[in-house]
């Protein structure tokens, strides 16, 4: 084994691409972890090969049975790290490599397990947070100290077993045994920092001065991580373990949805959630769904939820005279860690009135602390109608409509010959009547695209998670399409133990082209396609546009000369501040704001036979929203033996003003030129403005009995 050539790994360093399909989707994936080349070597070969997996969640807890008699120290070493799911890390130089292990270790956990071992060769060891089981001499030189001390779970006083304390100036440290203690030696006189993490709790950072040739014991308590999104879930105002909640909630999280090919988080819930129905409003690329959460309370208010991102609520009722709006547009689905829905009166009570429909909490990502990537995912599908209607052809309509007007006929005592002749006259001879397929003219086979790119690292106080993304859908009716640009930047970063800041930001901007918003008459190309005479021509033999009695607006010529379009412009920010008097009580103030623009523009062509006396039509509306809203909680948790209490109080403000204006007018120069101010006839202006404000105080009381019996409290 002394001959076998020792390796050096970068265990962080990924490189991976999937191809997964979705419709025509194409989805390429590349994540670049984080690169932690060490210079240390790793055991023989024969050791190595059965450790090539790296597990991020270490199994320390692992009880084991196995019994070393006089085997090499670092073969011991490597199958006690085999267990643990770790990767054993050593310099060879530093190590005695005649050293051997006789202990027989029956029933004992992996931690204790390696506490003993070590020991008993006289070498320290610590678990890196990318599970890497580090090995350190235990010679100690003149002039150091001693740095001991116990660690304890702050809600419950009880020692934390496997948790890492790791000097980061020197780059060594010491993992808690299995009553919290740890112990790390030779330590230079001098000013250092400790970083100690422990699975499911907040890594705490902790500075401490070292007198040479004396010992410094510290006690640390450590506060259970609420921001384990898989342990937890978002209940309004606060973030509670999933177990405690006693109201309806469900949780989606945002892996379930990111390889799916969608534009906005609404269209995640669709099937997704038990109790909320989701359904579109409209065909329109980009436009809103219907989300309903345990049915429709309301014959004549709105029955939509409210939705609150990242603790800011978003106004949805915005209007727009030509496409469906749809406020949600605004996010990108990749960015979205979870959705929560909030459905029973017990789990929207601290939202009063305006939580009775349903309550959306969507959570956006944030980078992982020790973590490094860069994402890049593009997908590729097509839009189409998935069943077309059956209609009739020429000839069959022509003998159809012929029918029914001899019944007509002779009813009214004429004769049937003579009633069919004119009937052949009117709408055509069937054996002879062409086919046109207004259906096939005015729908197409829309092309999906979606680019995103993202980026995140988690640096030891501060957190980056940067985003963009661009999206391109053609609707499956011609003349509809929908594109986006959506820009996000997630920063937290901990100014010390007890105080954070996170910021939100996100830039979005869009374009949605398509039909007017709700048309259901002969201007709406399924009206008008599916009731056209399948006889008409929609083009004339020089490839005009078809016009005649019967065809008052050629639907295909209305779609490509008209413009529908609906442009929109939005920021959205949020500022999060939480301070920690102690380990069970904490203050957090949210300020928030949504500052939105939308801009429909109506123009009606003059090429239009029905408009060319007008000179064409032109509406356009903008309008600017500004949203503001301020939280202020106070929180305290309290565990007193099997009795669980949390208490919850604050203040929330929010204030929303719109303003818009609208301009029409008719009768320009060209159809190309169509700005309002060349219209020489009808010109009007006009506008409004409204403010709303709302304020609230709210108060929770949630109490359990060792996790098994459940009450709370709310006003």
């Amino acid at each position: 084994m002394e001959s076998t050539t020792n390796r050096c790994r970068a265990v962080h360093k990924r490189t991976s691409g999937k191809i997964t399909a979705c419709l025509l989707s194409v989805i390429m994936l590349f994540n670049i972890g984080k690169a932690e080349a060490q210079s240390n070597m790793y055991a023989e070969d024969f050791l190595s090969s059965n450790m090539m997996q790296v597990s991020s969640m270490p199994n320390l807890g692992v009880t084991i049975h196995v019994n070393f008699v006089d085997t090499p120290l670092l073969e011991a070493l490597a199958e006690l790290a085999e267990i643990g799911s770790l990767d054993l890390n050593f310099n060879r130089s530093s190590f005695d490599q005649n050293i051997s292990i006789t202990k027989n270790l029956q029933g004992v956990q992996l931690l204790d397990a390696l506490h003993q071992v070590t020991s008993e060769a006289g070498i320290h060891f610590y678990i890196s947070d990318s599970g890497q089981l580090i090995l350190t001499p235990r010679e100690l030189p003149s002039n150091t100290g001693t740095l001991r001390g116990r660690i304890l779970d702050a809600s419950n006083s009880e020692p934390l077993v496997g948790t890492t304390v790791y000097i980061t100036e020197l780059e060594r440290g010491d993992v808690a045994d299995v009553d919290g203690f740890f112990e790390i030696e030779g330590i230079p006189e001098g000013d250092y920092t400790a970083r100690i993490t422990s699975v499911g709790y907040e890594t705490k950072m902790r500075q401490f001065t070292i007198i040479a040739n004396e010992e410094l014991n510290l006690e640390l308590t450590m506060v259970r991580d609420r921001l384990l999104l898989d342990e937890i879930v978002v209940t309004g105002y606060s973030i509670r373990q999933r177990s405690l909640p006693t109201g309806s909630l469900t949780r989606l999280e945002g892996s379930e949805f990111q390889e799916a090919l969608i534009q906005s988080p609404d269209q995640a819930l669709q099937g997704r959630m038990s109790g909320v129905l989701v359904s579109h409003a409209s065909g329109q690329p980009g436009s809103g769904l219907l989300v309903r959460v345990r049915g429709i309370g309301s014959i004549n208010a709105s029955n939509s939820p409210i939705y609150i991102i990242d603790g800011v609520q978003v106004r949805t009722d915005h209007t727009s005279v030509n496409v469906p709006d749809n406020a949600l547009a605004s996010i990108n689905p990749n960015d979205i860690e979870s959705i929560e829905v909030l459905k029973d009166a017990s789990a929207t009570a601290l939202y009063g009135a305006q939580g009775a429909n349903g309550v959306v909490l969507i959570t956006t990502r944030q980078a992982q602390r020790g973590q490094t990537q860069i994402n890049v995912s593009t997908q590729i599908g097509y839009n189409e109608q998935p069943k077309p209607l059956d209609i009739m052809d020429g000839p069959t309509w022509a003998e159809t409509m012929i029918q029914g007007f001899v019944n007509r006929e002779v009813d009214r005592g004429r004769d049937p010959e003579v009633s069919r002749q004119r009937g052949i006259e009117r709408y055509g001879d069937p054996a002879t009547a062409p086919t046109y397929d207004w259906q096939d003219a005015f729908t197409r086979a829309g092309v999906l695209n979606q680019f995103n790119l993202s980026a995140s690292a988690g640096l030891e106080n501060t957190r980056i998670f940067l985003s963009g993304a661009y999206d391109y859908e053609e609707g499956a009716v011609l003349a509809s399409d929908f594109s986006s640009l959506r820009f996000r930047s997630n920063i937290d970063h901990s100014f010390s133990d007890r105080f954070t800041v996170a910021t939100r930001l996100s830039v979005a901007t869009s374009t949605a082209n398509g039909l007017r918003a709700g048309s259901a008459n002969i201007t709406s190309p399924f009206h008008g396609g599916y009731t056209q005479r399948p006889i008409d021509a929609i083009f004339t033999e020089d490839g005009g546009y078809n016009h005649n009695d019967f065809i008052r607006i050629n639907l295909i010529q209305q779609l490509n000369e008209n413009i529908r379009r609906t442009a929109t412009r939005q920021f959205r920010g949020s500022i999060t501040g939480v301070y920690r008097f102690m380990d069970n009580l904490s203050f957090r103030s949210l300020w928030g704001l949504d500052y939105r623009t939308n801009r429909d523009t109506n123009y009606t062509s003059a090429l239009l036979p029905r408009y060319v006396d007008i000179g064409g039509s032109l509406s356009e509306r903008y309008r600017e929203t500004v949203s503001f809203n301020t939280n202020q909680i106070v929180e305290f948790d309290q565990t007193i033996q099997q009795h669980n209490f949390n208490v919850l109080g604050g203040f929330e403000y929010r204030f929303n003003d719109r303003q818009s204006i609208s301009a029409s007018g008719d009768q320009f120069p060209n159809p190309i030129f169509t700005q309002l101010d060349l219209a020489a006839e009808n010109f009007s202006v006009s506008g409004r403005t409204s403010q709303s404000k709302f304020a609230g105080i709210f108060s929770r009381v949630d109490y359990n009995y060792d996790g098994r019996y459940y009450a709370n409290s709310w006003t």
